[in-house]
């Protein structure tokens, strides 16, 4: 964390104060206007806003150095515009965990196919079951295991993301099962083999899932405070 009076230039990685550098969760905490700007500001969903960190730190295959180019800017500032407001959605702890595993599971199930092993789905069958209260935490981690088991053949990264699914049903406490959502989805990402656009597809996916189960429905920012964010971050300048 580290205080600014301006917003960032898009870049990948943490960074030192001062450096004019940011992910866009920084630019969605000072344009909230925090005093201590973070990339996991309390407006934003925890799992959101990390599935958001790791599309800034994946999408832009031709920045320069460490530097997000504009449109990759604007495609991930879109991204986590999205996520203003999720993190102060009236749930108890156990409803937002609740929809956790539900972005894990529906996160599995796009990249399932990949691995035809029955215990990848039945690993996200019972994710979805455990939300649904049919089936109990203990047989989400045995499910899970199951799941790992079925790495070794066909797509890993379908397995892994089935068990990180069933975990996040059965993990003891709000943060590991925080976690192990947003693990989901990197893990989905991983197995597709998922390029720019697609990374971009499931992330807003998430997003889908959590207004889905929560009615939260994101409002656009003030385009005036965009618009000035964005000036900004283009009149940086940077050491060489």
């Amino acid at each position: 964390m580290t205080n600014i009076q301006h917003p960032l230039r898009l870049a990948v990685g943490s960074h030192q104060a001062g450096s004019g550098q940011g992910c866009a969760m920084n630019v969605v905490s000072w344009e909230s206007g925090d005093t201590t700007i973070t990339d996991m500001p309390a407006c934003a969903d925890r799992v959101l806003a990390r599935i958001a960190q790791r599309v800034n730190d994946m999408i832009c295959t031709h920045r320069d150095g460490d530097l997000l180019c504009p449109s990759c800017s604007v495609l991930v500032l879109d991204l986590a515009h999205r996520t203003v407001g999720t993190g102060t959605v009236a749930l108890t702890e156990m409803e937002l965990r609740r929809v956790w595993v539900r972005i894990a599971a529906d996160q599995a199930r796009q990249v399932a196919h990949l691995n035809p092993d029955p215990r990848v789905m039945a690993a996200i069958k019972a994710a979805e079951g455990w939300c649904d209260g049919t089936v109990t935490a203990e047989q989400c981690r045995q499910a899970a295991y199951a799941a790992y088991n079925a790495a070794n053949a066909a797509n890993a990264n379908a397995a892994y993301n089935a068990a990180n699914a069933a975990y996040a049903a059965c993990a003891a406490n709000a943060c590991a099962a925080n976690a192990n959502a947003a693990y989901a989805n990197a893990a989905c990402v991983d197995a597709a083999n998922a390029d720019a656009d697609d990374q971009l597809k499931l992330a807003h996916r998430a997003i889908d899932v959590f207004e889905q189960h929560t009615g939260f429905k994101a409002g656009r920012p003030d385009p005036v405070v965009v618009t000035r964010a964005v000036e900004q971050m283009a009149q940086v300048s940077y050491p060489t």
